[in-house]
């Protein structure tokens, strides 16, 4: 079981009973604004997190040590798919990785909000942003396909079935979209 804690620090538990496997800290030197406040993502052994002040981390899942960071501020929850590791920063934008931490693409985003972990369905990826609302890019390319800002932002992720998407802005209005081809 892996947990981030707003003191920086990400503990890896065992899951049979509870103790603690290894912790390491996220926050390099920083001491304001260290929270690692997203859930970990697993993906073939590496571990995938991100602290507010400290980046972008991969890690061993078996004892925390670090395989690559990436000194981006604010960077936010990730999802891995097909060789990619999607993520998104408040100030710095979407980016995508490979799996050994380079830049594939980015989609700037300058002050679009606090981002929600990207969704990735098909080819596409969708990010709601706490201030802009919510981008569908082309996930091989980072290409912006469609936006959609309802006026008040969307703060969480969304839901997306075969036809539809499902947001809930900021303002508490519940979204059903169509999911066309583009």
């Amino acid at each position: 079981v892996y947990s981030g804690f707003a003191d920086g620090h990400l503990v890896a538990l065992s899951k049979s009973v509870g103790n603690v496997l290894w912790v390491r800290s996220l926050a390099k030197t920083a001491t304001r604004f260290v929270d690692v406040d997203t859930t970990p993502t697993l993906h073939d052994g590496v571990l995938y997190a991100s602290s507010t002040a400290g980046g972008l981390w991969a890690l061993d899942q078996r004892d925390g040590s670090q395989k690559w960071q990436m000194d981006v501020a604010g960077a936010g929850p990730v999802t891995v798919d097909a060789g990619r590791v999607f993520f998104a920063a408040a100030d710095a934008g979407l980016y995508a990785l490979d799996l050994s931490g380079q830049i594939v693409w980015r989609q700037g985003m300058y002050e679009a909000g606090d981002p929600a972990r990207p969704v990735v369905v098909g080819e596409r990826l969708f990010l709601s942003v706490s201030e802009l609302g919510l981008y569908v890019v082309d996930k091989q390319s980072g290409r912006l396909l469609q936006h959609f800002n309802p006026g008040s932002g969307i703060s969480s992720e969304p839901t997306i079935t075969e036809t539809r998407v499902f947001v809930f802005s900021n303002a508490g209005i519940l979204y059903s979209l169509a999911l066309n081809d583009v």
